[in-house]
Formats: C-alpha cells, sequence, structure tokens
C-alpha cells in the first residue's frame, strides 16, 4: 500500500498577546498558552511554539534563543470512515443530552510556558506566539493538501 506525502508545515504568527508590567502581576507561578477550537479530524500533528519568533519555521532549533516555549501534540483522527453526515458535528446539542460530546468536536490544547516566558519576558508586554505545524507521518486516508493547523483562539492564562 503506497503512503501519501505528508503535507509541508505550517506556520501560524499570533497578534499580539499582553503579558502584564505591574511588577504584582508578574508574580505569577504558572503561566498557560491555551489553543481553543482546535480541530483534529485529519492529520496528527506536532505543535511547536515560539515567542517573539515570526520567522521560526520546521528548522528552527528548539532553544530558548530562538523563543521556543514547548509543544503540544495531536492525534489526528485520519479523516473521515462512517456514512454520510457521520463527521458532521451539530450545531447545537440537545437540551440534557447526557451522551459524550461529538468525536469531532474542536479540542483544547494547553501548554505551560512559566520558565520560558520568565526568562524572555521578565518586565512583561507585548509578544507574539508562532505555532510551527510539524506532520511526523503520513496517513493514506488523509488530504495532503488539508489544512491540519486550525484553531479558533489562542489565550495567555497566568496564576498565581
Amino acid at each position: 500500500m503506497a503512503q501519501i506525502p505528508t503535507p509541508e508545515p505550517m506556520v501560524y504568527t499570533s497578534k499580539p498577546l499582553h503579558l502584564p508590567t505591574d511588577p504584582v502581576e508578574l508574580e505569577y507561578t504558572r503561566a498557560d498558552l491555551e489553543f481553543h477550537g482546535l480541530d483534529h479530524s485529519e492529520w496528527s500533528f506536532e505543535g511547536e511554539l515560539f515567542i517573539n519568533n515570526p520567522k521560526a519555521d520546521a528548522k528552527t532549533a528548539k532553544s530558548l534563543d530562538n523563543g521556543y516555549v514547548g509543544s503540544f501534540h495531536v492525534f489526528g483522527h485520519g479523516g473521515c470512515y462512517g456514512n454520510e453526515g457521520h463527521c458532521e458535528i451539530p450545531a447545537q446539542r440537545r437540551a440534557f443530552d447526557r451522551r459524550r460530546p461529538h468525536h469531532l468536536t474542536p479540542i483544547v490544547k494547553t501548554v505551560i510556558v512559566t520558565n520560558g516566558l520568565k526568562k524572555l519576558l521578565p518586565k512583561g508586554g507585548d509578544f507574539t506566539v508562532t505555532v510551527v505545524g510539524i506532520v511526523r507521518g503520513g496517513t493514506e486516508d488523509c488530504d495532503p493538501k488539508s489544512r491540519f493547523l486550525q484553531f479558533e483562539k489562542i489565550r495567555l492564562v497566568t496564576h498565581r
């Protein structure tokens, strides 16, 4: 069975996010980057995260000097195998529906970035996040042209 080629890495750079500059607010004990509404319907991939490095790509070394702060992994579903309509996510759930959510409901991924943020932005301020999405292997049932690094929003959450 021939394996189809994996897609090229995808790169996304966020609009500026804000880390407070107030010294009291900089006393956080944990900082998370949250990715909401992340699509996992096709490819499995790794999302490498870089702070203030919009030129990061798949060849960029994973080092703090390059702004690397961590990564997340998505186990993709590899396309749809069901009957027509099987992979369509319902727009709304019925009230009191106790079943699990649809298997392709977009997910949330959280990456702890505390150490990297404290070293790269010790005084706080605005910063961007570049996500480099890399597919590590092929799947016969995925479209090599499909977009796999898709999410609704990215959020910075700090904890004290």
